[in-house]
C-alpha cells in the first residue's frame, strides 16, 4: 500500500482510537505512583474487599477510609486500592480492630495504649484526628498494665462518663440500617431520634439497649445528628456521617393486562392497610446475625433504584427481586412470627414476618403460601412458593424489609453491618 494511503487511513481511524482510549478503564492507563508511606493493590476481576483485607492483614475499614469507599461492593477490576505501610518501628501484625465511643478522643485511645496518638494516627492514615467519628473503627494495639509501660508513664485522661455509647456502621449508606448501642451500670430507658424519626431503645438485658435507625435512601448524603434520650430529661447527640451509595435507574414497561394496578385508589389503600403492620413494634427480639438469603438465586434488581413505569422517575424500589422460577420455596431468612399471609391487590399473594425490634420482612408476587397469620418461624423454614401476581414483570421474589417502619436494603443483614456489635440474645 502506499504511503499516502496508508497516512489516510490512520487519519480515518484515528478518532475511533483516541474515543476507544476515553472508554479504557481508568487503570488501562498508566496509574499514578502510590502516596508517600503507602502500600496499593490493583483489584483483579473476582477479588472482594474482605479478601484484599485478610490477604495483606489490613483491616477493612481502612480501605474503606483510605480510598474513600462507603460501600465494600463498591470495588472494580483495575481499581488501585491503597493504604498505609507500617509506622517505623511498630509492629502492627497482632494490632485489633475497636470502635470509637462517645467521649473518647484519639490521644486517650493511644496513651491507654502507650503509644503517641501521632502513631496511632499514622498506622489508621488519619488525616484529621480531630474529625473521629464516634463509631469509627481504629487499629489498635492491646492496653498495656502500666507496669509495662515504664516509669515515664504519662497520665492518661480519665472518663468520668457512667454509660459507654456507640454506633455502627460509621459512615454509613443512605437507605441502610444504623444500630446505636447503649451500656449502662443500671436499668436506664432510652429512645434515638434522626431528623423527624424517634424509635425507642430495646432491651437486650439489664444494662444493655439498642436501638435501629432506618435511613431513606432518598435521604441527603452529608452530616447529621443522632439523639440518644436517657432518662427524661438527659441527651448525648452523636454526629452521623451518611455516604451517597450506588443506585441504578430503571424503566418497567407492564404488560397491558397489569397496567391497571398503577391505579393511584389501589395503590393508596394497599398502602394505608399495610401501615398499621409498620406500626409494630415488638419488644422482643426473635433474630441474630446474619440473616439467611430467602432463596438461592441472582437479584435483578437491587434496593433503592430509580425507577419508572412509563413516566418520569418518580419512586424507588424497596426491596431486592430474586430472579426464580414460579414455584421456588422462599425462607425464612431469620425467626419471627407471621403478621401477614394472603393475596394482595399490587403486591400479589405476599407474606410479612416480625422478627421483633422493629424489623420486619416482606415477600411479594407468591404464587403459594406455606403458613399462616400468627404463625411462628424458625431460620431457614419454607413459608411461601414464588410466583408472578400482581404488579410483576415476570416470575421472581420481591424481598422486602422494614426497621421501624423504614423500608431498607436486606442485603447489609446478610452480613452483620455492626461487625459484632450486637452480641447474640444471651
Amino acid at each position: 500500500m502506499p504511503r499516502f494511503a496508508r497516512r489516510v487511513s490512520l487519519g480515518r481511524w484515528l478518532p475511533l482510537i483516541l474515543l476507544a482510549m476515553l472508554w479504557l478503564p481508568q487503570t488501562a492507563l498508566a496509574q499514578a505512583p502510590p502516596e508517600p508511606g503507602m502500600l496499593t493493590y490493583d483489584v483483579r476481576p473476582g477479588d472482594s474487599l474482605a479478601a484484599i483485607a485478610a490477604r495483606y492483614g489490613v483491616p477493612p475499614e481502612t480501605l474503606l477510609q483510605v480510598n474513600g469507599l462507603a460501600d465494600p461492593r463498591q470495588i472494580y477490576a483495575g481499581q488501585r486500592l491503597q493504604w498505609p505501610a507500617p509506622a517505623d518501628g511498630v509492629d502492627v501484625r497482632f494490632w485489633t480492630r475497636r470502635r470509637m465511643v462517645w467521649g473518647e478522643s484519639l490521644d486517650s485511645v493511644a496513651c491507654a495504649r502507650g503509644i503517641s496518638w501521632r502513631t496511632l494516627a499514622q498506622v489508621n492514615r488519619l488525616t484529621n484526628p480531630a474529625s473521629l467519628l464516634v463509631g469509627q473503627m481504629l487499629l489498635v494495639p492491646e492496653v498495656r498494665a502500666p507496669a509495662a509501660l515504664g516509669p515515664e508513664r504519662r497520665p492518661c485522661p480519665t472518663s468520668t462518663i457512667p454509660f459507654t455509647l456507640t454506633l455502627a456502621p460509621q459512615p454509613v449508606v443512605r437507605g441502610q440500617t444504623v444500630l446505636v448501642a447503649l451500656e449502662t451500670p443500671t436499668a436506664t430507658q432510652c429512645s434515638v431520634s434522626l431528623l423527624d424519626q424517634t424509635v425507642p431503645c430495646y432491651e437486650r438485658d439489664a444494662t444493655h439497649r439498642y436501638g435501629l435507625l432506618g435511613l431513606s435512601p432518598l435521604l441527603p448524603p452529608g452530616r447529621y445528628t443522632v439523639t440518644v434520650h436517657l432518662g427524661a430529661t438527659s441527651t448525648v447527640t452523636l454526629p452521623l456521617a451518611v455516604a451517597p451509595g450506588r443506585y441504578d435507574f430503571e424503566r418497567i414497561d407492564l404488560p397491558p393486562s397489569r397496567r391497571s394496578l398503577l391505579d393511584p385508589a389501589l395503590v393508596q389503600a394497599e398502602r394505608t392497610k399495610l401501615a398499621t403492620l409498620r406500626a409494630i413494634r415488638t419488644p422482643t427480639r426473635y433474630w441474630e446475625f446474619p440473616f439467611r438469603w430467602p432463596v438461592e438465586g441472582s437479584i435483578s434488581s437491587y434496593f433503592g433504584s430509580r425507577r419508572s413505569y412509563g413516566r418520569a422517575f418518580s419512586s424507588y424500589h424497596m426491596g431486592n427481586d430474586f430472579r426464580v422460577e414460579v414455584g421456588t420455596p422462599v425462607h425464612a431468612p431469620a425467626a419471627g412470627v407471621v403478621v401477614l399471609a394472603e393475596p394482595l391487590t399490587v403486591r400479589g399473594t405476599a407474606v410479612i414476618l416480625d422478627h421483633g425490634w422493629g424489623v420486619m420482612t416482606g415477600y411479594w408476587h407468591l404464587s403459594r403460601l406455606e403458613v399462616t397469620a400468627g404463625q411462628r418461624v424458625a431460620p431457614g423454614q419454607v413459608i411461601a412458593e414464588s410466583g408472578n401476581t400482581g404488579l410483576s414483570t415476570g416470575a421472581h421474589l420481591h424481598w422486602e424489609m422494614w426497621v421501624n417502619g423504614v423500608s431498607v436494603d436486606a442485603l447489609p443483614w446478610t452480613e452483620d453491618f455492626t461487625a459484632g456489635l450486637l452480641p447474640p440474645t444471651p
